[in-house]
């Protein structure tokens, strides 16, 4: 059994999507997923599972949140493995230079092409700046996220592809959490 983490982009935010995690678990333990814990209520699941197609696992899971809940919510899952080695990456991780708090990372549910990353290298200017390694975006906004063009809804517009953001804080809790 592997263990994954899957994030689920945009439910219980402003009061739209309203899913509760123990409905969430019900619907991912009905499709074969074990040892569920949640982490918020904001569509941040760790799990178990045998499937090392995460593409066929991701899709199952949004199919089933569509048929459960009449809601199309783009998923994105790393295995855990993953998740420390995206941590570990981490481009602005020098403490006299970044604050944590200014620290956000967006995940990609495929890596962009050349073209979309040269096309979107020209946008980073200014005080905010980010990083794209393979499926990931590094953002470092000193302002505050609120503050920053540098949104999922603009990584999702530029790329033409399904992203989730998540802050620091969020990243090092899933990455700490365990069964």
């Amino acid at each position: 059994m592997e263990t994954y983490i899957a994030l689920l982009r945009g439910i219980n935010v402003s009061g739209k999507n309203l899913i509760k995690m123990t409905d969430l678990s019900i619907v991912f333990t009905s499709i074969g997923i074990s040892k569920i814990k949640t982490y918020k209520q904001s569509g941040n699941i760790l799990f178990e599972h045998s499937s090392l197609d995460t593409d066929l696992l991701q899709k199952e899971i949004e199919l089933s949140i569509k048929y459960q809940f009449q809601l199309n919510v783009p998923t994105l899952i790393r295995s855990k493995t993953e998740w420390t080695k995206i941590i570990e990456k981490n481009p602005f991780n020098d403490p006299l230079k970044y604050d944590e708090n200014s620290l956000h990372l967006t995940f990609l549910n495929q890596i962009p092409s050349v073209g979309q990353i040269e096309k979107l290298m020209v946008k980073n200017v200014g005080t905010d700046e980010f990083k794209i390694l393979e499926r990931e975006i590094y953002i470092h906004c000193p302002n505050g996220y609120g503050k920053t063009k540098f949104t999922n809804t603009f990584f999702e517009q530029q790329l033409k592809m399904n992203c989730t953001t998540r802050n620091w804080n969020t990243l090092k809790a899933l990455e700490e959490m365990d069964f």
